[in-house]
């Protein structure tokens, strides 16, 4: 085997297991909403409109998919790879959110080191008793109502969840709003955005998705592979040497 096509391999196999950065979705008008899929029931809409994405809650489809109401939450996902960061901003409508109940917000799917999904970090607004918040769900004690924590009405709000040494973090606006009480967390493998579909028609407005995915750590083959070559460049050379003497 020459050197060259040898180095050429070796290249191959090692770029094929590094992957990192920040991936952000603009949702600027014409991009491709193709990747994502139907999480639970699909929304009445879920469109790029005015370079923001707009997920339709059309109150007539209540029970379009479903009588049990956990299909009454309709959204859609999108494959995150495995990332330890996932945000999204989303507006929160004080003007036409007034009616009681649950309206947008954003879930993550959360896995743990085997590869099993350990948990769903949830942000979402709700109104009740015709006062709004936002709250947070808690697998182990439910909603959890955080208040607006630094949220403003009738804008543009950061909502983001993050994964550190195996805990979650809720993020509004950047600042750390809740954390869950067990751990073992290692990555997001999914977002969804969702909207409970209560009988009443509403839009919930999103912009710029973003996730980051960290480098992985290259799979024993590679290491293999690159070792194997080390010892084929030091055989090359002693051949070489030998050679001229």
């Amino acid at each position: 085997m020459k050197l060259k096509t040898f180095f050429y391999l070796v290249a191959c196999a090692a770029s094929m297991h590094v992957s990192a950065g920040v991936v952000t979705h603009e949702f600027n008008n014409g991009d491709d909403l193709s990747a994502w899929q139907t999480d639970r029931c699909a929304p009445a809409s879920f469109a790029i409109s005015n370079n923001e994405l707009v997920l339709g809650i059309d109150g007539a489809e209540v029970t379009k998919c479903d009588a049990d109401p956990f299909f009454s939450t309709q959204g859609m996902k999108l494959n995150t790879g495995m990332s330890d960061y996932l945000g999204i901003d989303m507006f929160i409508d004080g003007t036409n959110w007034t009616a009681d109940g649950r309206y947008g917000g954003i879930w993550g799917v959360a896995y743990d080191a085997s590869d099993a999904i350990s948990y769903y970090p949830i942000l979402e607004y709700f109104v009740t008793n015709g006062v709004g918040s936002l709250q947070a769900w808690d697998g182990d004690n439910g909603w959890v109502d955080i208040g607006f924590r630094g949220a403003a009405l009738d804008s543009f709000n950061n909502l983001a969840f993050s994964i550190s040494g195996g805990v979650i973090s809720y993020l509004v606006n950047g600042n750390n709003v809740f954390t869950t009480s067990n751990g073992g967390h290692s990555y997001f493998g999914e977002v969804i955005l969702n909207a409970k579909n209560a009988g009443t028609s509403y839009n919930v407005r999103y912009d710029n998705l973003t996730y980051n995915t960290p480098a992985s750590v290259p799979e024993p083959a590679t290491i293999a592979i690159l070792g194997a070559g080390l010892l084929f460049v030091g055989a090359a050379r002693k051949r070489r040497q030998t050679t001229a003497i």
